[in-house]
């Protein structure tokens, strides 16, 4: 079952727009909340939404206001020293590569740039969400980190100018899947027992909820007011053709998403796949060489490396 989407929305100017994109029999929206029809459905299943952590939203509205100063990003982040703390160990890990060691959140800002420190606040956020997830928590952060591993070496090797805005999207991608989880364990325990069965998650997440994860995503993704592209990546990873307004980094995301489930990183295993024949990796002419070291990429950086990949 596919939930339709076919209400006018406001933007977030106020201004009344309506996007939409059909391929492939999907009609997908994403500028604005889900009809409320969909959105009480999700709610009345899994209860209110969570909030973003009251400073990481501080922060993030923030880096996106082009007056902000280092020093106000710094000042911000210190108020919370848990989150000041990942933050600093997260800048200094191999996921982000630091040319030098990060001693200070002032040093992380000035040195990494806003975009990077956008990237580390919801990575961040991510692992909190991911860690109260239950048993199925691992594996979530495990496929979330690593796709955005392998959708950020993809992006930059496509020439995409906003490389962190793909690793954000890519490590968000699945995060209407970990609010699932958070809240309705024993129906998505019901969920992984169909998926391992041969089934995909949206199509056993529809038989039992009514909805799929990717709209439980978008409509937290709406209510934490990330960009429209990554909405659009949120909302639509299965199904990028169906992108209204980032298609690109949509299919990136995709192809990304999908290595993983060849490598069997989360809880989606489908080691049967041909990485080669991606429509996606057609549609952005991704050759053979950059889907064999996204692979190797994808696979250094799992909790559990396999010997050998291609």
């Amino acid at each position: 079952m596919r939930i339709s989407l076919t209400e006018d929305w406001s933007s977030e100017q106020g201004k009344s727009v309506k996007y939409s994109m059909k391929s492939n029999n999907c009609e997908v929206r994403t500028t604005a909340p889900p009809p409320s029809s969909g959105a009480e459905k999700i709610i009345g299943l899994v209860g209110d939404l969570p909030a973003m952590p009251h400073i990481a939203a501080q922060v993030v509205q923030k880096l996106a206001n082009p007056d902000s100063t280092p020093q106000e990003i710094h000042e911000l982040i210190s108020k919370d020293q848990s989150l000041a703390a990942r933050v600093l160990k997260m800048a200094n890990s191999p996921l982000y590569g630091a040319s030098r060691g990060v001693s200070s959140i002032k040093e992380a800002v000035i040195f990494m740039g806003f975009d990077t420190i956008g990237s580390l606040i919801m990575t961040s956020v991510m692992k909190d969400m991911t860690a109260t997830a239950g048993k199925s928590g691992k594996s979530l952060w495990e496929h979330s980190i690593c796709c955005a591993v392998g959708a950020r070496h993809i992006g930059r090797n496509l020439g995409y100018q906003r490389v962190e805005e793909i690793f954000l999207a890519a490590l968000m991608h699945d995060i209407g899947k970990s609010v699932l989880f958070l809240q309705i364990p024993d129906i998505m325990g019901q969920v992984v027992s169909s998926v391992n069965g041969g089934k995909s998650f949206p199509e056993a997440e529809r038989e039992l909820l009514g909805f799929a994860h990717m709209e439980a995503g978008r409509l937290l993704a709406q209510n934490w007011q990330f960009p429209l592209a990554m909405v659009d990546a949120v909302a639509n990873h299965h199904e990028p053709d169906c992108a209204a307004t980032a298609g690109e980094l949509t299919h990136i995301v995709s192809i990304a998403n999908i290595l993983c489930h060849k490598l069997s990183i989360g809880l989606t295993k489908r080691p049967e796949i041909d990485p080669f024949e991606l429509q996606s990796a057609k549609e952005l002419g991704v050759s053979d060489k950059l889907i064999s070291e996204t692979l190797i990429i994808i696979n250094n950086a799992s909790f559990n490396k396999k010997p050998n990949v291609n």
